[in-house]
């Protein structure tokens, strides 16, 4: 015979949703709000204890400023919030959905950052993982960065990686400044096959500004081969329609001595353009492009002419065969790949 004195415990699996609904209710009609939340000058009604329980930013605001006994009605100041995603997040806070699209999706990965909302980043960081494409894989990646959304950055870096050729021709990528650009294609697994394609996008992104870009002088430049680094230069901010002073001081008059000879310019003599092309094109692995595949180019192209007339170790001598490639060239997106080679056949 069963104890008497046992005891079962039960639940019901859709206690706290009705919980949830009856406690949005009364929000929806102002019934037992106790606080205000200020958002863009906009009182909204709201119940500080829900808000507590499911935001520690707001708890923390709560715990520092407690309420006054003096009947005042409780004011919560929110800055970098709009009305609307403040609204989208109360929704969110009393039925575990959030509605999102493409245009929303950033502000209210910042809002739920803000608030400290980490379920509602995991939420937001599912969707833009289906969201990434060739157009905006570059601008996903820098946002999940800023945001350390890991996995997101890791997929679009990926993305990136894998569909190397279809980004170079966007518009996010024409419109990178020199430093993130350069960072991008130091990639050592972008999936591009032969390193042409890479040369070709930064011929693209040269020519997409080239009175800021393209180089003026006649400043001596170096590809980086595989296994080198290009020298320090100075890190500028491009940015179009600001105006950024001109490294060059030839306006004061020729200088003389110092190591001007013919060719070659100083560093503090070099024109932002300079800049550009030099810090730029030091990404580029030489070691992997072609000396007919370039022949070619120059004979069409005029800024391939100027690139490689000026770079002091473009290969335009016969390719190099067999071993001497293998050892002086490893190419990119086969970092992690074994090959094997001779052998025989076992029956």
């Amino acid at each position: 015979m069963a104890d008497s004195n046992s005891m079962t415990v039960v639940s019901d699996p859709q206690h706290a949703a009705k919980l949830l609904r009856a406690m949005s209710s009364f929000r929806e009609e102002s019934d037992f709000c106790d606080a205000l939340l200020i958002v863009e000058e906009q009182e909204i009604p709201v119940q500080r204890n829900i808000l507590a329980a499911a935001s520690p930013y707001i708890r923390a605001k709560l715990n520092y400023n407690p309420p006054k006994d003096d009947g005042s009605i409780y004011r919560i100041q929110m800055e970098g919030i709009s009305v609307t995603i403040m609204k989208e997040i109360l929704d969110y806070i009393f039925s575990g959905q959030v509605r999102l699209n493409e245009e929303t999706i950033q502000d209210v990965v910042q809002a739920a950052d803000l608030l400290l909302l980490t379920d509602l980043k995991t939420l937001c960081c599912e969707f833009l993982e289906g969201c990434i494409t060739a157009e905006n894989c570059i601008g996903i990646r820098d946002f999940a960065l800023h945001y350390c959304l890991n996995h997101v950055y890791y997929l679009a870096t990926e993305y990136l990686e894998t569909h190397f050729r279809d980004v170079s021709c966007t518009e996010e990528f024409l419109e990178l400044n020199q430093n993130k650009l350069k960072e991008v294609l130091s990639l050592e697994k972008l999936n591009v096959g032969n390193e042409k394609y890479v040369f070709e996008a930064v011929i693209r992104w040269i020519s997409h500004d080239p009175e800021v870009r393209k180089r003026s002088s006649t400043q001596k430049w170096n590809f980086r081969s595989s296994d080198s680094f290009p020298p320090p230069v100075p890190q500028l901010a491009p940015f179009r329609g600001v105006q950024i002073p001109v490294l060059d001081r030839q306006s004061s008059g020729p200088q003389r001595g110092g190591g001007e000879e013919r060719g070659f310019v100083p560093p503090h003599r070099w024109t932002l353009g300079q800049v550009y092309m030099r810090d730029v094109s030091s990404a580029l692995w030489v070691s992997g492009l072609d000396s007919s595949y370039l022949r070619e180019q120059m004979l069409n192209e005029p800024l391939v002419r100027e690139m490689v007339r000026e770079c002091t170790n473009i290969p335009l001598s016969q390719p190099q065969q067999g071993e001497a490639v293998l050892a002086s060239f490893k190419p990119r997106g086969y970092s992690e790949c074994i090959v094997t080679a001779g052998g025989e056949e076992r029956v």
